[in-house]
C-alpha cells in the first residue's frame, strides 16, 4: 500500500495545482523548459529571495515535495490529495548546511576562497596571494589544504591526492563565484556517498545561473585591482546551463602578494520534455600566477627588521592551471533514481617557497621549488529504489585512476637547483562503493550502510636508482548511520555516526623517502589509511522562510593526526588525537528580504596519550551575517568572524583574530553598483600564525629555537563593480 498524506483541499491555494508543481516556498513555480524562474518574478531577483511563509499545513506538504514526491488525485472542492514520496536524501544531522543563492549574491567575497566562510564552523587563512588553495579549519581539524575536507565542483572531486605541496590539496581556481548556485557543508563523514578526506567533513559546490541573460561586470579596487566576468545565460534554458569567464589583475597588499588569473567555465543541460531525465556537460579550465609572501617573525616585525606587510623572500610565487571536462547523467524513475558521472583532467601546479630563511642551509639558503603533474580521469554512479512503503535500497561505485610526476628541489637564489628531495612517478587508482538502506517510520527515519574503499599505487622514485618501480595496496571498510525523529512543529533530533577515512600518500605506499636530514625527526608516513570516527547528536528547529535553530554536540577520533612541518616543508603524520565539542547557529528572516545569521563553534582537540592540546586548532571560532536582498533592487551584506586565541606547536599561542567584511548594490534598470569594503574596521590582524625556528635576517644570531611567525591579514580595502545585463 502507498504512502499516503491526505490534507483538507482547502490547503491547496498554497501550491500550484499541477502534479508536477513545486511547493509555494521554493519560489516561483518551473518552467516546463526547465528550473528557470518563471516570467512574474523580476529578473533583478528571480529565485533568490525569500518566499512568503507558508502555513503549518503547507510546511507538511512541501517536506514531501521537495524529497520529490509527486501529488495525484482529485483537485476539486472538498476532494483529497496524495503525496507519493519519492526517494530522497537521508536525514543528515543537524550540522548539515546548504547555502543557497540568496545567501551568495548578500556575501562579501573577492573569490570563490570567500563562500567557504558561509560554512558554519569552517575558518580559512590565507598564507599566500589568491591563486594558491587556502588553509582550512573544520570540527578541530587543521585540514592544511584539505587533507581532512573532501571538495567537489558539480560531482568532480577536487582534491589532489598525494599533490606535492599537501595531501588533499585543494584549488578553487576553477570557481567563479557568480555562477555558484549553492554551497553543500556536510560535517564528519555521515553519509555514504562521503569518501576520501572526508574526515572533517565534505563541500559540494553546484554551478548554476539563477537569473537569466547576459552579464559582464568589472571591477576595480585599492590594490590596483582589475577583474572582469561575464555570464552568458541564455533565457528560456535552465538554470544550470550557462558559459562564464573571469579575467584578474591584482597587485595585492604588502610585497610579493600579486595574482593573475584567467578562468572560463561552461556547463549545458539538457532535459528530456518529460523532466524525468536530463544530461549535463561541464567544461572548465583555468590558469594563474601569484605571488607567496610566506610567513615573517613577529620578533623581526617588533624590531623593525621587515614591515607588516612586507617578505623576505620576494622571489617566492607559484603558477597553477588546471582543466576538466564532465557529463552527468540523471533520471527519475516512479520509485527510484539512477544517476552517473565521468570526468576527465589534467592538472600542473608549480611553486617557490622559503618558510625558514637560511637554518638549514646557511650557505645556499631553504628556497625550495616544487612541481605536480597530472592527468586524471573518474567514474561514479548511484542507484536508489524503494522497497515496498518505507524502505529505499541506495548502492553507488566510483573509481579514480590518477597519472601524476613530481618533483621537489632545493633552489640557490637564482633558481637553480641544487639538491632534490622528492622525484616520483607513477599511478594512483582509488575505487569505493557503497550500499545501504533508507526506512522511514512514523516520526523516525534511518539511513545507514557501509562502504567500502581501495587504493593502489604503482610508482618509481627517482631519487633511488637501485629501488626499481614499487606498489603497494590497501582498503578499508566504514560503517555510516544518520537518524532523525520528528518531534512535531518542526522540531527534530538528529544523531549519527560515521567512519571517515584518509588515504595514503604515494610515497607512504612504495616507501619514498628523503635524502638523510632532509626532515629532522619525522618518521615515514604509514602505508595505510588514516581512520576517524565521529558522532553527532543535534537538534534543529525549523520553520520556513521564519527561522532554522540548529545545536549540535560532536566528538571526533583519529587514528593519525597530520601536522604541517615547516622545516620539513610537507605535512606529517603524528599519534592519535580527539575532538570534543559543541555547535550553535541562528538564521532569522524577519522580512522576506532579509535574513539574518550567526553561529559559535566550540572544540576541544588533544592527543589521546598525552592530553596535549593539538597545535593550531581554534577552540572558538563565531560568525555572524546580515543579508539584504530586496525587490526595488537594493543587494547588501556584511559579515564579521572572529578566531579565539588557538594554541600553537611547541606550547605557544596565536593571537585573537577579527574582522568585518561590507558589500552594498544598487540595480537601476540594466545596470547595477556595488561597492565592497575588506576589513571595514582597518584590524591590524594576523591571518595566519605558526611556531617554528627560523633564521631570515643573518644579520642576527642563528637559533634553532621557535618563534611566532604570521602572515598579515588583508588591510582595510574597497571594491568597486559596475555590471551590465543584456
Amino acid at each position: 500500500m502507498r504512502a499516503r498524506c491526505v490534507v483538507a483541499a482547502a490547503a491547496l491555494a498554497c501550491i500550484a495545482p499541477s502534479a508536477s508543481a513545486a511547493p509555494a516556498s521554493a519560489g516561483p513555480a518551473p518552467d516546463p523548459a526547465g528550473d528557470r524562474a518563471a516570467p512574474p518574478e523580476p529578473p533583478e531577483v528571480a529565485g533568490l529571495h525569500p518566499p512568503a511563509p507558508p502555513d503549518d499545513d503547507q510546511v507538511d506538504i512541501e517536506s514531501d515535495l521537495a524529497a520529490g514526491g509527486e501529488v495525484t488525485g482529485a483537485l476539486a472542492p472538498g476532494e483529497v490529495i496524495v503525496v507519493e514520496p519519492r526517494p530522497r536524501r537521508g536525514p543528515g544531522t543537524a550540522a548539515t548546511r546548504e547555502i543557497d543563492a540568496a545567501t551568495i549574491a548578500t556575501t562579501p567575497r573577492r573569490s570563490a576562497d570567500d563562500l567557504l566562510r558561509l560554512v558554519p564552523g569552517l575558518h580559512i587563512s590565507q598564507h599566500g596571494s589568491e591563486g594558491k588553495g587556502v588553509q582550512m579549519f573544520l570540527r578541530g581539524f587543521d585540514a592544511v589544504h584539505g587533507s581532512d575536507i573532501e571538495v567537489d565542483l558539480a560531482g568532480v572531486p577536487l582534491n589532489e591526492a598525494s599533490n606535492i605541496h599537501g595531501h588533499g590539496y585543494v584549488d578553487l581556481g576553477l570557481v567563479i563565484p557568480e555562477v555558484v548556485r549553492s554551497l553543500h557543508g556536510h560535517k564528519s563523514s555521515f553519509e555514504l556517498a562521503q569518501g576520501p578526506f572526508a574526515t572533517a567533513g565534505s563541500l559540494s559546490f553546484e554551478l548554476g545561473a539563477e537569473q537569466r541573460g547576459h552579464r559582464v561586470g568589472y571591477e576595480i579596487g585599492t590594490t590596483n585591482r582589475h577583474r572582469l566576468a561575464a555570464v552568458i545565460a541564455p533565457p528560456g534554458q535552465p538554470a544550470a546551463s550557462f558559459t562564464a569567464i573571469e579575467a584578474l589583475s591584482d597587485d595585492g597588499y604588502g610585497t610579493n602578494r600579486a595574482a593573475r588569473r584567467l578562468i572560463a567555465v561552461t556547463q549545458q543541460r539538457f532535459e528530456r520534455s518529460g523532466g524525468d531525465a536530463a544530461i549535463e556537460i561541464l567544461g572548465a579550465a583555468h590558469a594563474a600566477r601569484f605571488g607567496e609572501p610566506g610567513p615573517v617573525p613577529l620578533a623581526d616585525v617588533e624590531r623593525g627588521a621587515v614591515d607588516h606587510f612586507e617578505t623576505y623572500d620576494p622571489l617566492s610565487r607559484g603558477r597553477s592551471r588546471r582543466a576538466l571536462a564532465a557529463v552527468r547523467a540523471e533520471r527519475e524513475l516512479r520509485r527510484g533514481s539512477l544517476s552517473g558521472q565521468a570526468h576527465v583532467a589534467f592538472r600542473d601546479f608549480h611553486l617557490t617557497e622559503n618558510y625558514t630563511g637560511y637554518l638549514l642551509f646557511p650557505d645556499a639558503g631553504d628556497r625550495r621549488a616544487q612541481a605536480h603533474r597530472s592527468i586524471s580521469g573518474g567514474l561514479s554512479g548511484r542507484a536508489e529504489r524503494a522497497v515496498g512503503e518505507r524502505v529505499t535500497l541506495l548502492v553507488g561505485a566510483e573509481g579514480l585512476i590518477d597519472r601524476f610526476s613530481q618533483s621537489d628541489d632545493r633552489i640557490d637564489p637564482m633558481g637553480v637547483p641544487w639538491r632534490p628531495v622528492r622525484a616520483l612517478s607513477g599511478t594512483q587508482l582509488h575505487g569505493g562503493l557503497f550500499a545501504g538502506a533508507r526506512a522511514r517510520g512514523g516520526p523516525v527515519e534511518v539511513e545507514t550502510g557501509v562502504r567500502a574503499d581501495l587504493v593502489a599505487v604503482s610508482a618509481d622514485d627517482l631519487l633511488d636508482d637501485t629501488a626499481g618501480r614499487s606498489g603497494a595496496a590497501t582498503g578499508i571498510l566504514s560503517p555510516r548511520l544518520t537518524a532523525g525523529w520528528r518531534l512535531g512543529d518542526g522540531w527534530r533530533l538528529l544523531a549519527g555516526y560515521g567512519r571517515g577515512l584518509r588515504p595514503p600518500e604515494a610515497r607512504a605506499m612504495i616507501g619514498a623517502a628523503p635524502p638523510p636530514g632532509e626532515m629532522p625527526g619525522a618518521a615515514a608516513p604509514p602505508p595505510d589509511f588514516t581512520t576517524s570516527d565521529a558522532v553527532d547528536l543535534g537538534l534543529l528547529i525549523h520553520r520556513p522562510a521564519r527561522y532554522t535553530v540548529q545545536a549540535s554536540l560532536f566528538g571526533v577520533w583519529i587514528s593519525d593526526e597530520m601536522i604541517f612541518d615547516h622545516a620539513a616543508g610537507t605535512s606529517l603524520l603524528v599519534n592519535a588525537t580527539r575532538r570534543l565539542g559543541a555547535e550553535l547557529g541562528a538564521e532569522l528572516h524577519p522580512a522576506e528580504w532579509l535574513r539574518l545569521r550567526a553561529d559559535l563553534t566550540a572544540t576541544s582537540a588533544r592527543f589521546t596519550d598525552s592530553g596535549a592540546p593539538v597545535p593550531s586548532v581554534p577552540r572558538l571560532l563565531a560568525s555572524a551575517e546580515v543579508g539584504l536582498l530586496h525587490p526595488d533592487g537594493w543587494r547588501a551584506g556584511a559579515q564579521a568572524i572572529y578566531l579565539a586565541p588557538r594554541p600553537l606547536a611547541h606550547g605557544a599561542t596565536a593571537s585573537a583574530t577579527g574582522v568585518v567584511n561590507l558589500v552594498a548594490a544598487r540595480r537601476l534598470g540594466r545596470f547595477e553598483l556595488s561597492l565592497s569594503v575588506d576589513n571595514a574596521l582597518g584590524t591590524r590582524w594576523r591571518e595566519a600564525e605558526y611556531h617554528y625556528a627560523s633564521w631570515f635576517d643573518r644579520s642576527q644570531p642563528r637559533s634553532s629555537l621557535p618563534r611566532i611567525h604570521y602572515v598579515a591579514g588583508r588591510p582595510f580595502g574597497v571594491r568597486a563593480e559596475l555590471t551590465a545585463t543584456f
